[in-house]
């Protein structure tokens, strides 16, 4: 999913996560930059396996 010129990863992570059918037990990971509360509860609505 291309991010754009005047936004970054993090406005693009929940989009890309609801691309997918169905997330639950869909192992989910990334850098520093994610470590965020939205984020987390995003995973956890959609059960997916956060690591």
């Amino acid at each position: 999913m291309d991010v754009g010129e005047k936004t970054n990863e993090t406005t693009r992570f929940r989009p890309l996560l609801d691309t997918r059918e169905d997330p639950a037990g869909t192992a989910v990971t990334g850098d520093a930059m994610h470590t965020q509360h939205d984020h987390a509860v995003h995973l956890l609505d959609q059960q997916a396996a956060t690591t």
